[in-house]
């Protein structure tokens, strides 16, 4: 009789278990496959052109350690797993200060205000051209202690390398103007172009030494830097766009200067009708007979101011005799 009861070991009942481990076994060693793929992947990268690259080790036993500054423009290879290149830009740079919105770095309205010798707040709109030193030893110390605290790798508006700029070329580029602008008057900014070209150089020549004072190296150079001369740094270009001056004292300005430029034309005028009659009355180059046709204009030119003058042609040395009024030729 069947009881419903069965003796000996139940084996189909190991299988689900052994199954789920094998299965996450499996899944485990497909994602370690998958991670060492990206991994293994990821530790090929170039450089563009307009970038130069520190590569440091990503190691997680050894550490961060610098290995060296990748070139601009190397094209792809392998680094290592978890190896990191850090990338800053290469080409010319620029700090703008403009009140227009769209042409500033900073994307919104920005200028100087710096006071002159006659205590008059100007208004300074500016551009300032630069390049990174790239050269191996001063980008390195420059990355490890000027951009990590900034995180200037992120070159969006706004980003890290824009805060950076703010906080010291801005402050370096205001101190410079407001120095300069203290040697002159307002009257000598607004009508003399010479005196802001000699600002505008006076500032560019000493922008770089204040900006490397502050960062505490020469960490950047002028627009016209190469990377193959390491041991020359330009000085900045720097470029005054626009200069505002209080609206009633330009306004005053401009009327003086108006009232100038009326007087010279006057004067101008004048002295060029006194040529012209000098040269009316002065006979040049004449043949005798032009020469007596021109003494008689002349002649009758008089006579026509006098009152009762008679006029006699033909007599005399030169043909023409002008007769004051009651006598006769």
């Amino acid at each position: 009789m069947n009881s419903g009861y069965r003796t000996g070991p139940n084996r189909a009942g190991s299988t689900p278990l052994f199954g789920v481990v094998a299965g996450t076994a499996l899944v485990l060693a497909a994602i370690g496959c998958v991670a060492f793929l990206m991994m293994f992947i990821g530790g090929w990268k170039s450089v563009p052109v307009d970038k130069v690259a520190l590569h440091y080790t990503g190691g997680p036993i050894q550490g961060q350690h610098f290995e060296e500054v990748v070139a601009p423009g190397t094209r792809a290879r392998f680094y290592g797993l978890l190896e990191q290149l850090h990338e800053l830009p290469a080409t010319q740079r620029n700090y703008i200060m403009s009140k227009n919105p769209g042409e500033g770095d900073r994307r919104h309205a920005e200028f100087v205000g710096a006071p002159t010798r006659d205590k008059v707040v100007v208004e300074w709109e500016s551009a300032t051209y630069f390049k990174l030193n790239t050269d191996g030893p001063v980008v390195r110390t420059f990355f490890e202690q000027i951009c990590l605290k900034y995180e200037c790798t992120d070159l969006s508006p706004g980003g890290g390398w824009d805060r950076m700029l703010a906080d010291t070329f801005r402050q370096q580029i205001v101190a410079a103007i407001q120095a300069e602008a203290r040697r002159y008057t307002a009257e000598d900014i607004f009508s003399n172009r010479e005196t802001l070209l000699r600002i505008q150089s006076e500032v560019g020549s000493t922008l770089k030494e204040r900006v490397a004072e502050v960062l505490g190296g020469e960490f950047f150079c002028g627009p016209t830097y190469r990377p193959s001369l390491p041991s020359e740094c330009p000085d900045f270009s720097f470029l005054i766009k626009e200069v505002t001056l209080p609206q009633p004292l330009l306004d005053q300005y401009r009327a003086v200067e108006e009232a100038r430029t009326k007087a010279t034309e006057k004067r101008i005028e004048a002295e060029g009708e006194a040529a012209k009659q000098n040269v009316l009355r002065a006979p040049q180059n004449l043949t005798p007979s032009q020469l007596v046709d021109y003494m008689r204009v002349q002649a009758e030119m008089e006579c026509a101011r006098r009152e009762g003058c008679l006029l006699v042609a033909g007599n005399g040395p030169s043909g023409v005799v002008v007769s004051p009024p009651g006598r006769s030729p």
